[in-house]
Formats: structure tokens, C-alpha cells, sequence
């Protein structure tokens, strides 16, 4: 349940009048069962059971009828049945290795042609430098994951740092050092894109220019990190 409301809905506030009517239903009920009027249906629970029941059921029902308004609105990835050599996770992992600092930029600079030199004749892949409204590059590095090489940029924006890594689409489309959900490879063969949520809510954005299959990780909302790439993209950015 706790992953289905997470997948599927927005947090928000619940509105006093519906607080308000769920505490006067429980407050009713248990003068009912104080005054000796029990429902034959709480006759097989003790008096003590009957409040958690009561809000568990009331809960329930508005996380249903929630869920079944809203629709989808991203697919989250659980963490404990994603594979290591999964692109995603591959992702997410440089993500956290360039926030605690453990992959640094070998290359440090804010020009694109200067970052996509460095990478040039060492991947099987052409590395792709996006130039995003408002992102600031910060430089490059790469790194290598079950024999084959990922490239891995950074950028800022504001406080906020955004990594892209990038890896040959056609090993990972063979699956043979890394794999691709086929969530992610139906959805880009649809749409061109594939969009995510990290288990700790970052954003995730997924596309492919020509053999290189690009991951962006951001903790922003989906909609503005794809914004940007999109717009670079349109720009000639890459």
C-alpha cells in the first residue's frame, strides 16, 4: 500500500472538514459502545480494537478512492528489485557518488567542446555535453561498470546538482554488461523519452541520441529536468 500511494500520489494536505467528520464518526461510534449499543458486527472485537479498525477502514477507503482519481503519475523503482547492472541504477549510484564526492570530475570545465574533447577516443559511444538554460556544467568523468565504460557528467543548478551518465546503446540494448528494463526500452521506442522517480524522489529522465543512451538525475521535479533537456536538445545543445 505504502508503495502504491507513493507510485501514484501527490502528498497533500487533508481538509478540516474531512478530519473534522472522520473524529465526530469515531467519537459517535464510541458513545454507542460506551452506552452498551454495540453493532452486532464489533460483537467479535474488544471495544479497545474497534477505534484503530474504524480509522484504518475510513483511511482505506480515501487512499482508494485518491488512487483510482488520480491515475499514474511516474513509475517509481524499488530499490531492492533493481539489478546493479541496470542502466537506472547505474544512474542513481553515480548520482550519489557525485553528491558524497567520490566522482569527481576529471575534467573540470564549463565548455561543453572542452568536456566532450576529454571524453573523445576513450568510450564506444559519442559522448553528448547538453547545454541547459540556467545549468552551469561543472565537468566530467568516467567510470567502469561490469567490463564496459559510462561517462558521467555534472551540472549545477542553483543548489541543486543534476548528473547524466552515459553508455552505448547498443550494449545495453543487447543486454550482455548492462540491461535496460523493458518499461524504459518500450517507452523510448514510443516516445523518444522515459521518466522516473528514484527511491529517494529524485527525478530521473532517459533518452537516446543516435548509440548514446543518456540518464539524467536531478532532485527537481521531472517535468522541469526533462524541460531543460528537451530544450537543449531542440537548441542543437547536443
Amino acid at each position: 500500500m505504502v508503495e502504491l500511494v507513493h507510485r501514484r500520489v501527490h502528498r497533500v494536505g487533508v481538509p478540516p472538514a474531512v478530519v473534522s467528520r472522520i473524529l465526530s464518526r469515531i467519537a459517535s461510534e464510541e458513545l454507542v459502545l460506551s452506552a452498551g449499543s454495540r453493532d452486532r458486527h464489533f460483537l467479535w472485537f474488544p471495544a479497545w480494537l474497534v477505534r484503530p479498525i474504524l480509522m484504518f477502514g475510513v483511511s482505506f477507503v480515501a487512499v482508494v478512492l485518491i488512487v483510482t482519481r488520480t491515475g499514474p503519475i511516474t513509475t517509481a523503482i524499488p530499490a531492492v528489485q533493481q539489478a546493479t547492472n541496470d542502466i537506472i541504477s547505474q544512474s542513481i549510484s553515480a548520482y550519489h557518488s557525485v553528491l558524497k564526492g567520490t566522482l569527481a570530475p576529471e575534467v573540470s570545465s564549463d565548455h561543453p567542446d572542452q568536456v566532450r574533447k576529454y571524453f573523445e577516443g576513450k568510450t564506444e559511444f559519442p559522448v553528448i555535453v547538453p547545454v541547459m538554460k540556467e545549468c552551469t556544467l561543472i565537468g566530467g568523468a568516467l567510470n567502469e561498470v561490469h567490463g564496459t565504460r559510462l561517462a558521467h557528467l555534472q551540472y549545477k543548478h542553483g543548489p541543486q546538482t543534476i548528473s547524466i551518465s552515459q553508455a552505448c546503446r547498443e550494449t545495453v540494448t543487447k543486454g550482455e554488461k548492462l540491461v535496460m528494463p523493458k518499461e524504459v526500452h518500450d517507452e523510448l521506442l514510443r516516445t523518444g523519452w522515459y521518466r522516473t522517480t528514484a527511491p529517494d524522489g529524485a527525478s530521473i529522465v532517459v533518452w537516446v541520441n543516435g548509440n548514446t543512451i543518456c540518464a539524467a538525475v536531478a532532485p527537481m521535479q521531472g517535468e522541469h529536468l526533462m524541460a531543460y533537456l528537451v530544450e537543449a536538445g531542440s537548441a542543437g545543445g547536443w
